[in-house]
């Protein structure tokens, strides 16, 4: 008899100690981050803020005004339009590479290149 009861305690705390285990979670992943349109897509560029360096690669064309230029990012089919000193003019209607930042005029982004290398004497079409 005295067996029989040590077998059955022995079975009751083996039960508790199984129930104890079940009941403490697990260690769960964190969930996780869904790409935004930017990480599901490398070739789409992120959105440029104010300060933020960039690089465009298109053709250079006048602008509308004096001493404006526009340019039509090959890579994101974004144009540009910005002011600039006259010596861009030497590189009209060519393929250009522009660096420079992003700036806020009137609340608007705006585009201030600050070194331009000449891709190509001709736009391509």
């Amino acid at each position: 008899m005295k067996q029989l009861s040590r077998s059955a305690l022995f079975l009751v705390f083996l039960g508790v100690g199984l129930v104890g285990f079940a009941q403490v979670p697990g260690q769960r992943r964190p969930p996780s981050q869904q790409p935004g349109p930017a990480a599901a897509d490398p070739a789409t560029p992120a959105p440029q803020t104010a300060g933020d360096p960039l690089t465009l690669t298109g053709c250079l064309m006048k602008g509308t005004t004096s001493n404006e230029f526009a340019i039509t990012d090959s890579k994101s089919g974004e144009k540009y339009s910005f002011t600039a000193p006259d010596k861009l003019q030497q590189y009209l209607n060519q393929t250009v590479q522009l660096t420079g930042t992003v700036t806020n005029r009137g609340g608007e982004k705006a585009f201030r290149p600050e070194s331009v290398r000449s891709m190509s004497t001709s736009c391509a079409k």
